[in-house]
């Protein structure tokens, strides 16, 4: 808002805003009033002047701008095509920038991996010469680390083949143990006495028996001895029938 001091007096002050209106305030003379109205008319038709000239610079430009267009692709729809490769470029830029910061950090994470690996070698190498150097200290010499490896080695062998023997004679005697069985179990079912935990013995003795010297016999009763059987006790022998 402009205010116009210059006629400012004790009964009156006129306001000049923006864009030509005139607002008076106080008490002034009609001459005075036009006066003031015809200079914001005034002031008004510059301003609407000056915008019509800027709206007229602004549509050249645009012309000019569209014909420098028209001579560079030739027509409205190749401008219009320029336009779209242009977006699509611009797009396309963006998105190799994008994938060329992702390779840079896959590049950082990759550099990380490797300076990791790198520690983790040195590592090994360090614990490797350490137990070279154990081992030089132990042994004495490379050849007889050497030797040392060979012979173990040789031991791992006879182990091994140990092992596989042991698991042979294993097998083997447990199929003589199924044999053995198998040949007791027939055994006694071919010949009952032979039954530890029942023992038989015929009720007829039909031949001679002697018990030897120092020896105790005894048989389940009742027994028959035969016609002309003879049953006879050395010295120091019992017969017990039951």
């Amino acid at each position: 808002m402009t205010t116009i001091s210059a006629v400012t007096t004790t009964k009156y002050r006129v306001v000049v805003e923006d864009g030509g209106t005139v607002r008076i305030i106080g008490d002034v003379t009609s001459a005075l009033s036009a006066a003031l109205s015809a200079v914001a008319a005034a002031a008004s038709a510059i301003a609407a002047q000056t915008a019509e000239n800027n709206a007229e610079t602004a549509e050249t430009n645009a012309e000019t701008a569209l014909s420098d267009a028209l001579v560079i692709y030739g027509s409205i729809a190749a401008v219009q095509s320029a336009a779209s490769d242009a977006a699509a470029s611009a797009s396309a830029a963006q998105t190799a920038e994008t994938n060329a910061e992702t390779a840079e950090t896959n590049a950082e994470t990759a550099e990380t991996n490797a300076a990791a690996s790198a520690v983790a070698a040195l590592a090994s190498e360090n614990a490797a010469e350490l137990a070279y150097a154990n081992s030089i200290a132990i042994y004495g010499s490379l050849t007889a680390v050497q030797a040392a490896q060979t012979a173990a080695a040789a031991s791992a062998v006879s182990a091994a083949t140990s092992a596989a023997t042991a698991t042979t004679q294993a097998t083997a005697a447990s199929a003589s143990a199924d044999e053995a069985q198998a040949a007791w179990t027939a055994a006694l079912a071919a010949n009952p006495d032979l039954n530890p935990a029942v023992r038989q013995n015929p009720s007829t003795i039909t031949t001679d028996i002697t018990i030897a010297t120092g020896y105790n016999a005894y048989s389940a009763g009742p027994l028959t001895i035969g016609e002309n059987v003879t049953v006879t006790l050395n010295e120091t022998s019992n017969w017990s029938i039951l």
